[in-house]
């Protein structure tokens, strides 16, 4: 049997690219990581009821049983959101 492969868990946003690269008059409303008691990084979203927690997003390489919406934006491999 063949081991499923995630099409979309490859790349991650950085922790501040919404907030370095839109124009500054909309900076305030820039969806922003945040470090929160329960879920850990998130990124909040104006908009959004819930922030969205780094977990799943920073998942690619990771064993499916060892994801969980709790988690730290350290722990995304930097080949997942650094270029160059």
């Amino acid at each position: 049997m063949k081991k499923p492969i995630s099409a979309d868990s490859h790349i991650t946003e950085p922790q501040h690219c919404y907030v370095d690269y839109i124009d500054p008059k909309f900076r305030d409303r820039a969806p922003r990581m945040e470090r929160l008691n329960k879920i850990g990084d998130a990124f909040v979203i104006e908009g959004l009821a819930s922030p969205m927690p780094t977990g799943p997003v920073v998942a690619a390489g990771k064993d499916p049983l060892q994801i969980t919406a709790r988690g730290a934006f350290a722990a995304a491999r930097m080949a997942g959101w650094r270029s160059g």
